[in-house]
């Protein structure tokens, strides 16, 4: 297949691989026919062809190994290629002004190739407006017999292509990126899950490092939650988990990262000093609806333990860290017992 099955679930990072690649094919062959052609600086145009298309290749590359995995890194990488194509055109426009028709062809197959990967009906008709009024500068608006032909077939080419986007790779990017972020909440709470805070590590951990702090993190657990459960069921035992997810926001700083690690059991991450165990469980405590369990009977607390991460604050760090709290948890309860 030409796109290779890692790719399959994102759409966008597998456009990019196949128009990057498929322009870096294209441009190779270019290039390389040049060194039979009785061009005046044909080995400069061929060199010049042959660096936009490593350009291209490169993007594909980084796509198939997964490194384009976030908008920010696609758009990026899109910018960067036909940036490149846009100028390797114009510059050889200069190089090899006998050879307008071939470029002129070169240009619309840019364009064409450009419709794969460009999402944004701006973007594209922005790319197409730059490439092809910076080509009419550097050629002569006089000349109407080029110019104007070029100019309609591309603009069909560029209508065809965002249609093309908005039919496929537009509705498939949608779903995909409201598909990764639901799978990275949880759908009782609304809480980042386990997933979603391996996000929220990374924002915590970069905070962290350009403030010049240490992260700490509260690792928490329902007292008698199982009593709960056993006793009202399992609704009775949802409400207190909303509830508690909802402490916990009231309790946290705007700054701090909340998760739902699992069943009854939560986690908080934060920056500077790190708080005092029985002060944080007394404010979740006193945060908690006692509407929530609807018995009355059990009053809802949590157990916490702290830890902070001395080693820094980089993700293996940051992981070894929550171990350590969750062992001081388990310690504070024993304590109780």
């Amino acid at each position: 297949m030409l796109i290779p099955p890692s790719l399959r679930s994102n759409s966008y990072a597998g456009a990019i691989y196949a128009g990057a690649l498929g322009s870096a094919a294209l441009i190779s062959a270019y290039g390389l026919a040049h060194v039979l052609l009785d061009v005046a600086s044909s080995w400069r145009i061929a060199l010049l062809d042959m660096s936009v298309a490593t350009v291209c290749l490169a993007a594909a590359v980084l796509a198939r190994r997964g490194q384009l995995d976030t908008a920010g890194r696609q758009d990026a990488a899109t910018a960067i290629v036909f940036g490149a194509i846009t100028i390797g055109v114009l510059v050889e426009s200069l190089l090899a002004t006998d050879r307008q028709p071939q470029l002129t062809a070169q240009l619309l197959l840019t364009v064409a190739v450009s419709g794969v990967v460009i999402r944004s009906w701006a973007v594209h008709v922005g790319y197409l407006v730059a490439a092809i009024a910076t080509w009419l500068v550097v050629h002569s608006v006089d000349e109407t017999s080029m110019w104007l032909p070029t100019f309609a077939v591309a603009a069909g080419m560029s209508l065809l292509a965002h249609l093309f986007i908005g039919t496929v790779y537009g509705t498939t990017r949608d779903r995909e990126l409201q598909a990764h972020a639901l799978a990275r909440l949880d759908a009782l709470t609304g809480l980042p899950n386990r997933l979603g805070l391996r996000d929220q590590i990374r924002q915590v951990s970069g905070y962290a490092h350009r403030a010049g702090l240490p992260v700490w993190g509260a690792f928490l657990d329902v007292d008698k939650f199982k009593v709960v459960n056993d006793r009202w069921g399992h609704p009775a035992g949802d409400r207190v988990l909303v509830s508690v997810a909802e402490a916990l926001l009231t309790v946290a700083r705007g700054e701090d990262a909340v998760a739902r690690w699992g069943g009854d059991e939560f986690v908080i991450l934060g920056v500077g000093a790190p708080p005092e165990p029985a002060d944080l469980e007394a404010r979740i405590a006193a945060a908690i609806d006692p509407t929530a369990n609807r018995s009355g009977c059990v009053r809802i607390t949590v157990t916490c333990g702290v830890a902070t991460a001395a080693g820094g604050v980089d993700i293996a760090a940051i992981h070894q860290m929550m171990h350590e709290a969750d062992r001081d948890m388990y310690a504070r309860r024993g304590s109780r017992a």
